[in-house]
C-alpha cells in the first residue's frame, strides 16, 4: 500500500498525465481526481489513487482518501482469473448501486465529499443526510481524528443507476488510514460502526466453503444470479476486484448507454418487444423509445406507400419504360431499386433498405436519458 505524506510529493508522480486534473476544493482543500480514463491511466500506485484524495493545501497532508482505483474480473492482465490469488481473500461484499462518497476534514470542519466536489447534489445530498443523524456524524468525526477517512456508498430513489433503493441512505464501505492507506480490518470496521448504530455494506459468506473461497462458485452466480450488481472482492493487502453480475450489465447497457440508432436498429430487427419488457419491469419511462419507435415505422411506411402509388400509376408502362422514367430521379436514396422490385410484382425489403440507406442518416448515436439521476458513478 502507498504512504502518502505530502502534496508536493504526489503532485511530482501525476502531474504529467493529462487526463489527471488537480482541483481547487476550497475550504482549504485540493484534490486529484481523473477525468476520463485511457489504457495508460493508472498504471502506476500514484495514479490509481487519483479517484479524489484530498490534501490540505497548507500543510500538504492528506485529508480525504477514498477507495483506489481497481477493476473488474478480466477487465485488465493482472485482473484476469488465473493472475490472481485467491487464496488470499480476506472479505466479499456487496456491491451496491449507488455513488462513493468520503469524508473530509477541511478548513470549515467535516465535509463530505463525492469523487469530484463537496457541491455535487450526490455529496450534498449525503451531507444533510448525516447531519440529521448525530451519531452517524460522530463516528465520522472520531475517524477523522484518528487520521481515517470513513468511505460510503450513497443510494437514494433520486440517484438511480440501475437497481431502484427506496430509502435514501449512507452505508459504511471502508475506514482508510489518511497516510498509508491501509484499510480497517472488516470485523473491527463493523464492531465501531455498530457501536454507532451504523450501517455497513451487507459481506457476503456465500462463497466460502469451509472458510476457503471459492472464485468458480462466484462465478457461476455471475452468470445466472438476478436483482443485484454484483460483489467486491477484498484480499489481505487491501486489493480489490469487482465482479458483476450479467444481469445488471444487461440492464446497465440499456439503462445508460442506449442511442437513438440503437433503438431504430432493435425496431429493424424486431428486437425491441424484449427491451421494452425488461425496462416497464424495472419501472423505467419508455415514451422516448416509443417516440423512436412509432417514427421509424412512419418513415418505412411512407416510402412503401410512395413506391405502391408510383407503380400503381404506372402499369401501362414497359418495364424498359418505366425504368427510364425514374432510374436517374429516384436512385439516390435507393429508391429506384424498391421500385424495379415493385414493378416485377416482388415485395421489396423496405428493412435492409432502411438499414442501408436510411438509418445512419435519421438517427444519431445520442445517448438517450432513460433514468433521470444525480447519481455521481463510474
Amino acid at each position: 500500500m502507498l504512504n502518502i505524506t505530502s502534496l508536493s510529493e504526489f503532485r511530482a508522480k501525476v502531474i504529467h498525465k493529462e487526463e489527471i486534473r488537480e482541483i481547487d476544493l476550497g475550504e482549504g482543500c485540493t484534490s486529484f481526481c481523473y477525468m476520463v480514463a485511457a489504457e495508460g491511466t493508472f498504471d502506476d500506485a500514484w495514479s490509481r489513487e487519483c479517484r479524489g484524495i484530498v490534501f490540505n493545501t497548507r500543510s500538504g497532508q492528506v485529508v480525504g482518501r477514498p477507495l483506489m482505483k481497481f477493476f473488474n474480473v478480466g477487465e485488465r492482465i493482472e485482473t484476469q482469473v488465473t493472475a490472481l490469488d485467491w487464496t488470499k481473500v480476506v472479505r466479499v461484499m456487496d456491491k451496491r448501486d449507488g455513488s462513493m462518497i468520503h469524508s473530509v476534514w477541511t478548513d470549515g470542519g467535516i465535509r463530505l465529499k463525492s469523487k469530484k466536489s463537496f457541491d455535487s447534489d450526490v455529496a450534498k445530498a449525503a451531507q444533510a443526510w448525516m447531519e440529521a443523524r448525530p451519531m452517524v456524524r460522530q463516528m465520522v468525526s472520531n475517524m477523522m481524528a484518528q487520521n481515517c477517512t470513513a468511505v460510503f456508498e450513497w443510494t437514494a430513489p433520486d440517484a438511480r443507476i440501475v437497481l431502484f433503493y427506496p430509502d435514501a441512505e449512507l452505508r459504511l464501505l471502508h475506514v482508510r488510514n489518511n497516510e498509508t492507506g491501509v484499510y480497517m480490518n472488516g470485523e473491527v470496521m463493523r464492531a465501531y460502526a455498530n457501536q454507532y448504530a451504523v450501517k455497513c455494506v451487507d459481506e457476503v459468506d456465500e462463497f466460502f466453503v469451509n472458510g476457503v473461497f471459492d472464485v468458480k462458485k462466484m462465478l457461476e452466480a455471475a452468470k445466472t444470479r438476478e436483482g443485484v450488481e454484483g460483489w467486491i472482492v477484498q484480499f489481505e493487502n487491501g486489493d480489490m476486484v469487482k465482479v458483476k453480475t450479467d444481469w445488471y450489465l444487461k440492464r446497465h447497457r440499456a439503462m445508460t448507454f442506449l442511442r437513438e440508432r440503437d433503438i431504430a436498429e432493435a425496431v429493424l430487427n424486431e428486437s425491441l418487444d424484449d427491451l421494452k419488457s425488461m425496462l416497464v419491469g424495472e419501472g423505467v419511462d419508455i415514451s422516448e423509445i416509443l417516440k423512436i419507435e412509432a417514427e421509424v415505422v412512419r418513415q418505412i411506411n411512407h416510402v412503401r406507400s410512395f413506391i405502391e402509388e408510383t407503380v400503381s400509376n404506372s402499369h401501362h408502362m414497359s418495364r424498359k419504360e418505366f425504368a427510364l422514367q425514374y432510374q436517374k430521379s429516384h436512385n439516390e436514396h435507393g429508391w429506384f431499386g424498391l421500385l424495379m422490385t415493385r414493378f416485377t410484382g416482388k415485395e421489396p425489403d423496405y428493412k435492409t433498405w432502411y438499414e442501408k440507406h436510411a438509418l445512419k442518416e435519421k438517427w444519431s448515436l445520442r445517448q438517450l436519458n432513460l433514468v433521470t439521476s444525480v447519481a455521481e458513478a463510474e
